[in-house]
């Protein structure tokens, strides 16, 4: 952090309350951080927080999503990090092993039915079972179709009998084949991307990256070897997919080749419906993840979680906490929904978020995909184990190494980083 960006910082936690009045000067003062900016946080969720809350006086922290953790560490370090802010649950989980953050279970204990919410625990630490941060709102996987291209071929509709054999065999159809190049994929695969891609694929097939207490390595299982030759299949033998170099292989490829009618189906989150509102795409609809070959039934459900500063002071630990109950609460919940931020936490606006105008039409199957979903297998080192494996699997997509043998070098690279071990 530069000297002037940490005197900012410094200014906002330290700043003095002379020149108030007795009535401001009794409030507790507590800094927000809010990554993203207006685009994640609509400006007026602040403002009927203070109106709320007039005891409590916020100053929020507004950075860029970039920004905002390209700082945090030196904040942290230097005892200048805001009271509360906002974050990836695999952040949060880190944050809360190295003794930043506030474990919250004492307050969901005391102040939260858990029956009100959706999946509110996602963040919470399989290994100590610490509640490391609130999610404020989901990113739930499900399938993106192109209605116009499944009508004009005469195919049913994907439903949550599909199965992914059904996938490859609607693929099959929907992709169109030019003298020199394919014209349009049946299907946007991304395999290098994590939430829709080659996680998402294991456990569909009945695999998994990490033990429960996500310690120990499950790489080397024979279902996560299958789920890789299962997408090597569908790029090199049923030709479905497109492979590394061409358009659409990558994440964001795949997404604007959706949008422009050159894929007809891709596994992708939330946030995608608002971006393909926001150019006018209409024709499309989305459904659950298709069944695995045993029945198994998986989506990834991404948390954005609340976090409390475990260097504050008590007083400001419950401001905190009651900025985290305002933002999971109904009203901040349709403030998001309603700005496609992303599917609801709080269970009380489910029926208004599934009667949103506009594209997606089957909305419901966001609140359906939560009696399936997980997240990403998030611990204090997701960041480094995940690139680990996306690492170890680059050569598999471009099929010059097995699976098996990629997934033996990935799990001896996580292992040593799971267990501390240069």
């Amino acid at each position: 952090m530069t000297r002037r960006l940490l005197g900012i910082a410094l200014a906002l936690v330290l700043t003095g309350l002379g020149g108030l009045t007795s009535a401001e000067a009794a409030k507790t003062r507590i800094v927000v951080g809010l990554a993203g900016g207006s685009g994640v946080h609509a400006p007026e969720m602040i403002e009927r927080f203070r109106e709320l809350n007039p005891d409590i006086e916020v100053e929020p922290l507004i950075m860029s999503w970039g920004q905002f953790f390209d700082k945090l560490p030196l904040m942290l370090v230097s005892g200048v990090a805001p009271d509360v802010w906002y974050g990836e649950a695999g952040r949060a989980l880190g944050w809360y092993e190295a003794g930043f953050t506030e474990d919250l279970a004492p307050y969901v204990e005391r102040d939260l039915a858990l029956d009100d919410y959706f999946f509110l625990d996602a963040a919470k630490d399989p290994k100590s079972g610490a509640w490391t941060g609130i999610p404020s709102d989901f990113q739930v996987t499900s399938l993106f179709y192109n209605t116009q291209h499944f009508l004009s071929n005469g195919i049913v509709f994907p439903d949550e009998r599909w199965t992914l054999a059904d996938l490859v065999d609607a693929g099959k159809k929907l992709t169109l084949q030019g003298a020199d190049e394919t014209l349009r994929w049946g299907f946007a695969m991304q395999p290098e991307y994590i939430t829709a891609g080659w996680m998402l694929w294991m456990k569909l097939m009945g695999g998994g990256v990490l033990d429960q207490t996500r310690t120990d390595s499950r790489l080397m299982q024979p279902e996560n070897a299958g789920a890789l030759e299962s997408m090597l299949s569908l790029m090199y033998e049923q030709r479905i997919s497109p492979t590394p170099g061409v358009f659409g292989f990558a994440p964001w490829e795949a997404f604007n080749s959706f949008q422009d009618g050159r894929a007809s189906m891709m596994f992708n989150i939330y946030a995608w419906n608002k971006s393909l509102g926001d150019v006018g795409m209409d024709q499309y609809d989305v459904a659950v993840t298709p069944m695995g070959p045993s029945g198994r039934r998986f989506t990834t459900a991404v948390p954005n979680v609340w976090v409390i500063n475990a260097d504050t002071t008590d007083a400001k630990k419950e401001a905190a906490w009651r900025w985290i109950a305002y933002q999971i609460g109904e009203e901040a919940q349709h403030v998001r929904m309603s700005a496609g931020a992303g599917v609801p936490v709080n269970r009380h606006v489910a029926f208004d978020f599934v009667g949103l105008p506009g594209a997606p039409e089957n909305r419901q199957i966001y609140i359906d995909s939560y009696a399936f979903a997980g997240t990403l297998e998030e611990n204090a080192v997701w960041e480094e184990y995940r690139l680990a494996i996306e690492q170890a699997l680059l050569p598999v997509w471009e099929a010059k190494v097995t699976p098996n043998a990629a997934l033996l070098n990935a799990h001896e690279k996580i292992e040593r980083i799971l267990h501390g071990v240069s």
